[in-house]
């Protein structure tokens, strides 16, 4: 769905915003020994520190901030992702907030944010952000990062979108966002599927809508996330067995994410396995190792021995969604459903 609105802080009529930022951790918290250094150590900076430097206009907006946790991303457990949720939305429910900014380490930002976008039912703007680079680095981002996830926070323009990413002046639905490069800072899309807007100066432009559904028109609750469901990943490559799904059923897996080859297709022997697995009631998605692309339904797999088609979901997108979606059935169809929706 394609628009254009915008919507500059300095000059917006409506009444002053007020914004939560609660902080997770990660790059934006930590500290390198050289600012010129690849490497850095735990994150410990108090995301206070960060908001009193940024030039907010204290006119239109009213920052609160809390350091809810103080994490490296790729440590975070499901208590931790449930614990944030509540959090969120606490917030999300509170009519003193109008919009909540949420920082975090960029190693699964995009799962976190994804999870929110399935499982807290609000119209109010949600924008996760970060940095690639640590706070005394040569170039630091976070403090732009920051700044804007504030200004999309605040903008009526953003209301409804669902929960967002902005990293690179970019605006990027919690759906498609994608890690695609590690190494330097980016945009967290990949060949600009996913960005819905941009933020060019005080002013926040908004081109596209979400056509999948999210937050206020979930079917999806946190009350029925008390078990986390045991769900793996398992990645296609050449020469591979069926050892890593022979493991996870034994393990007692709730469900398997494949993500095979090319467009979600793993070696005979493995498919075999994964048919056994389904049989003993394991739920499978494919998806494609990629992270990109589409996976739709094949009739020879799908249809004939019940695998779930993953769609344009990256596999650790597939796992967040099958694991919110095995809270509320065990029906193939209803699944698969949810995969088409969401």
């Amino acid at each position: 769905m394609e628009s254009h609105i915008s919507d500059d802080i300095n000059n917006l009529n409506s009444k002053k915003s007020r914004i939560f930022v609660l902080a997770l951790g990660g790059t934006v918290s930590s500290v390198a020994k050289k600012p010129e250094e690849e490497f850095y150590g735990r994150p410990f900076s108090n995301i206070n520190e960060l908001v009193g430097s940024l030039p907010i206009n204290k006119e239109k907006v009213t920052v609160f901030s809390e350091q809810f946790l103080q994490k490296i991303s790729h440590e975070m457990t499901y208590d931790d992702l449930i614990s944030v949720a509540k959090k969120i939305e606490e917030l999300a429910n509170t009519d003193e907030i109008d919009g909540i900014v949420v920082t975090q380490g960029t190693n699964c930002i995009e799962e976190t944010a994804y999870f929110i976008n399935l499982v807290v039912k609000t119209k109010k703007c949600i924008v996760f952000t970060g940095s690639y680079r640590p706070i005394n680095a040569l170039g630091f981002d976070g403090s732009r990062n920051l700044y804007n996830a504030i200004l999309i926070a605040s903008s009526a323009a953003a209301s409804a979108l669902g929960v967002v990413l902005t990293f690179n002046d970019c605006i990027v639905g919690a759906r498609d966002a994608l890690k695609f490069n590690p190494s330097i800072p980016g945009d967290f899309t990949a060949n600009g599927v996913g960005v819905l807007g941009y933020v060019q100066g005080n002013n926040v432009l908004i081109h596209k809508m979400p056509l999948y559904k999210h937050t206020y028109n979930s079917e999806f609750s946190l009350k029925d996330l008390d078990v986390e469901p045991k769900i793996f990943i398992i990645l296609g490559h050449l020469g591979m067995d069926s050892t890593f799904v022979e493991a996870a059923v034994e393990k007692k897996a709730k469900g398997i994410i494949s993500a095979g080859m090319g467009k979600g297709y793993l070696p005979k022997k493995v498919t075999e396995a994964l048919i056994e697995a389904i049989q003993k009631g394991v739920m499978v998605v494919r998806c494609s190792r990629s992270g990109q692309g589409i996976v739709n339904n094949d009739p020879d797999l799908e249809a004939r021995h019940g695998f779930i088609a993953g769609g344009s979901l990256s596999p650790q997108k597939a796992r967040i969604l099958l694991l919110v979606a095995l809270s509320k059935t065990q029906n193939h169809m209803t699944i698969q459903r949810f995969f088409d929706e969401y």
